[in-house]
């Protein structure tokens, strides 16, 4: 037993040992370097440096003729020394005139991309056209990043350079105050899923809109203009007997069926489950629904106000989540191509003026009317970009503000794992954090030291990703944790577990060890020769013995026919006539031992029993027993017979079963 004791603590051992390297590498901390310096001196130069100063400031360029030159110049003196402003003025001299209203608009466009190419990201320009027949000294606001007006010079029209200084620092500017109640601007993603969404109050309804045409025509320029700012993905659906106001039925006024603005509010919570959809990660749904009334409450309209004669609606605006949109459905069902055209082309537009809004832009109507009622000496009028919805100048000041976003959130990632790190030496960092690191930092670089002298949407990348690598770096699965659960503590956790263990498997092991040499020394010392086994002849087997060792001759090999399992399958059996210089007798094999059985070969049987099967004997060799060719290697084996005596065939004697009768022995 000592041996097996030793074996089994030995293998407990073994298993430790082996078990060791794994776990002194699991514990072990790594840590690489990071280099403190790059991200100190990135931070110390976003705080320092004029981008969160004046870098922003915008370059206003003035065209005009070389006579009213030195006027501007003058005028704009005038103006800094009564009012502190933070804009740069250059003032060039126009070299092309602008004839015409039809075509002075796609000249001057063409004329500003011509020169647009080498001026700053920043720079908004101003044409003085200086159309002398004209009396109106409005500012238009072209969709892209200039504006014209029909003076010749600002000190022509009193507040001219007022409203151009306004237009800059209100409008155009990059970090101009932005208004988030009026836009009503959703979360911040790099990743939006649009889910255009109709639905029918009449679920017998046949009438179906023609998404995919409608989103080519209507929504395709507008979604690759915005592209700079995130991804977006479109999905549709179509419910049937949805409901705008739940519970309440539409009142008629004589022309509309009416509903009331304050029954509205529960709109969201009826049927936002109606577009459940599994996003992506970081990903944010908005939603545009599109409402097909039933004919019995058509049309259908919405008013805000019952004590008020404001002008009913057909639309309402959820903030930051999306709008709803209730159709004409005569115009849909009934009305002529005409009709049926303008109805999508006012969809659409409505729902383009809710993306807008979304995405952070002003409402563009609402800007214009804000305008006329603020009765400027000199009014701004903003030209609406038809085809992509977004106009240059209004892109630019969005993708600013979620640049200077990604930055400031990149480079303070950065510093907080950097100041991390160092507060914490034992601290793992795995090289893939190192790398995320440098490419953010690698990002980074150029943009604090050479900012917006490229295209701006080619910084934002670079600040998005930037910023992605950094927030994966500190997010990093083997980071996050330490902060809760350092490495040490993994000591303090398994030293309970495996305390306890160690000690006994040393001293059993010590304990083994000794015994088993104890009785390695005693059995070399008492060691004494084995007892050669006994052979016996066929006429000395007896039924109902075991036990028996015999060297036989196979006289003959006769395959059975075994009955089959309750699993399908049948043993292998086969019964041999075997025999000596005594006589001949019947083996019974089974399976693998059928193998060893060849007519006219040797074999040595041992440890077999003589049962009675069906009333004659039969040699039977168990699981305990062997049946091996001779010779089978053993010096103490007897020669096998010369001869075969087969007129003494023991298996031919039937046995009888006899119950003898006795008394019990007494305890």
């Amino acid at each position: 037993m000592a041996g097996t004791r030793l074996e089994i603590v030995a293998s407990f051992i073994a298993f430790a040992l082996a078990l060791a390297p794994f776990a002194w590498n699991i514990i072990q901390v790594e840590r690489v370097e990071i280099t403190y310096d790059r991200i100190e001196s990135l931070y110390r130069q976003w705080i320092e440096s004029n981008i969160t100063q004046n870098s922003t400031q915008s370059i206003v360029i003035v065209y005009s003729n070389e006579a009213q030159l030195h006027s501007d110049t003058q005028a704009h003196a005038f103006l800094i020394g009564h009012k502190e402003n933070s804009l740069q003025w250059i003032f060039r001299h126009g070299k092309k005139e602008f004839n015409g209203n039809s075509a002075r608009i796609e000249a001057m466009r063409q004329y500003y991309r011509e020169i647009a190419s080498s001026a700053p990201v920043n720079s908004f320009h101003i044409f003085f056209v200086c159309d002398e027949k004209s009396t109106d000294s409005t500012v238009f606001v072209g969709t892209e990043r200039y504006a014209w007006t029909s003076s010749c010079s600002m000190q022509q029209t009193d507040g001219l350079l007022e409203s151009i200084s306004r237009l800059v620092d209100e409008h155009v500017q990059f970090d101009a105050v932005e208004d988030i109640k009026s836009t009503h601007r959703a979360r911040r993603s790099h990743r939006y899923r649009l889910d255009f969404t109709l639905l029918k109050l009449d679920g017998m309804d046949t009438w179906h809109w023609d998404l995919n045409r409608l989103l080519t025509e209507h929504l395709d320029p507008v979604l690759s203009k915005m592209t700079a700012l995130a991804e977006f993905t479109v999905e549709q659906h179509v419910f049937n007997f949805a409901n705008i106001v739940k519970d309440v039925t539409p009142r008629f006024d004589g022309r509309y069926y009416v509903i009331d603005s304050d029954d509205l509010k529960k709109f969201k919570t009826a049927n936002d489950f109606l577009s459940t959809s599994v996003l992506d990660d970081r990903e944010i749904k908005l939603h545009f629904m599109a409402a097909l009334p039933a004919q019995i409450y058509s049309p259908l309209v919405i008013q805000s106000n019952k004590d008020t004669n404001e002008p009913y609606a057909t639309s309402f605006q959820i903030p930051a989540w999306g709008g709803v949109l209730i159709l004409n459905r005569n115009a849909l069902l009934n009305g002529t191509l005409h009709e049926k055209a303008f109805e999508s082309k006012r969809i659409f537009s409505l729902f383009v003026t809710i993306l807008r809004q979304l995405m952070g832009l002003p409402h563009f109507q609402r800007r214009q009317l804000k305008e006329r009622e603020l009765n400027h000496p000199i009014t701004l009028q903003f030209l609406p970009a038809t085809r992509t919805g977004v106009c240059d100048w209004e892109l630019d000041r969005v993708m600013y503000q979620l640049f200077h976003r990604h930055v400031h959130a990149a480079i303070t990632t950065l510093h907080s794992i950097a100041t991390l790190v160092s507060d914490m030496p034992q601290m793992s960092v795995p090289q893939r954090v190192q790398t995320r690191l440098l490419q953010s930092i690698s990002l980074l670089e150029p943009i604090v030291n050479h900012h917006l002298k490229e295209n701006l949407q080619t910084d934002l990348a670079h600040a998005r990703e930037a910023a992605a690598l950094a927030d994966a770096a500190y997010f990093d699965s083997s980071m996050i944790r330490q902060l809760y659960f350092p490495q040490e503590h993994m000591l303090g956790v398994f030293a309970p577990l495996l305390a306890p263990m160690i000690l006994p498997l040393l001293l059993g092991f010590v304990r083994e060890w000794k015994r088993f040499i104890e009785k390695t020394m005693t059995s070399e010392g008492e060691k004494k020769s084995l007892r050669p086994a006994s052979y016996v002849k066929v006429e000395d087997v007896t039924p109902g013995t075991h036990g028996h060792n015999l060297v036989l001759r196979i006289v003959s090999v006769t395959p059975l026919e075994a009955k089959k399992r309750q699993d399908g399958n049948a043993p292998r059996m086969a019964e041999a006539v075997v025999g000596d210089e005594t006589g001949i007798v019947t083996l019974t094999a089974r399976n693998e031992q059928i193998d060893s059985l060849k007519e006219g070969s040797d074999i040595v049987i041992r440890n077999c029993n003589a049962d009675v099967y069906n009333g004659y004997l039969r040699l039977n060799v168990t699981r305990w027993g062997k049946i091996t060719p001779y010779p089978d290697g053993v010096a103490s084996t007897p020669k096998p017979p010369t001869e075969i005596k087969m007129e003494n065939d023991f298996s031919a004697i039937e046995y009888e079963l006899v119950t003898v009768e006795g008394s019990e022995e007494e305890d």
